[in-house]
This record gives structure tokens, sequence and C-alpha cells, in this order.
């Protein structure tokens, strides 16, 4: 399993029992964590190289796992395209952790643009959305 590095440390993972995404009330099915390994580079502070991969105790089954981008897919990608993130995290800066898996598209941002207004917080390593 993918996850950010900032999310470590969970006994369990939940994975969706379906290949739709877009399923409604689809089961999630709680798997044990056997270990985790955060990216070597991984910074607390700037959040770069913020990925961490998870072993599971036992297989999962019943799913088609995801394919990862190689690079090619955001050659495609102009500024404004919307995107859709998916994820448990807050919805707002200060806000907690969801219990429902939440989606949204939202506007790609030009990394030059984005470095402009972040310039101290963005690396190469990073998407912007606004």
């Amino acid at each position: 399993v993918l996850t950010a590095g900032h999310c470590r440390g969970a006994e369990s993972v939940f994975v969706q029992e379906s290949d739709d995404s877009s399923a409604r009330g689809s089961a999630f099915r709680p798997y044990i964590v056997r270990r985790e390994r955060r990216h070597p580079r991984y910074d607390s502070e700037g959040l770069d190289f913020d990925v961490t991969v998870v072993q599971l105790k036992n297989a999962v089954d019943n799913v088609t796992p995801v394919s990862l981008d190689d690079g090619a897919v955001m050659e495609d990608v102009d500024e404004g395209d919307d995107l859709m993130v998916v994820g448990w995290g807050s919805d707002s800066e200060s806000g907690e952790g969801q219990t429902q898996l939440h989606a949204a598209y939202v506007g790609y941002v030009e990394q030059s643009e984005c470095k402009k207004r972040y310039s101290d917080f963005i690396t190469d390593r990073m998407m912007c959305f606004g």
C-alpha cells in the first residue's frame, strides 16, 4: 500500500473491496500492517518525499492494484485542468482526519506559478492545485 509519509503509525489500513472507485457504499476491509518504510529523504517540516510503503500482514484479495504514473500523464495536463484527489485527510487546514474516504476535483496549477506563491515550500516532487 502506498500512502503519505506523514500518515505513519497505523496498526491497520482499510482497503476498498471494489474495482469501481465511484461505487458508493463499497466495503472497506481492515488489513493489519506488518511494517512501514518511509522514504529515506522524507522531510517532516516541508513534507518533501512525503511517501510511505506499507507492507500488510496478509495479501489483499479481489482488487486490482492502481498503476502509478511514470511521468507521462503529466505531459498532457494543462493549467486549470480538473484532476481528482482522494484521501482520508482533513478537509480544512485545521480540520481533523475523515472517517469516510473523500474525493474532489481540483484545478491543476503549473509548477512555475505555484513556486511564485510558495517558493519556500514547493519542490519539484510536488503538485499544486487550487
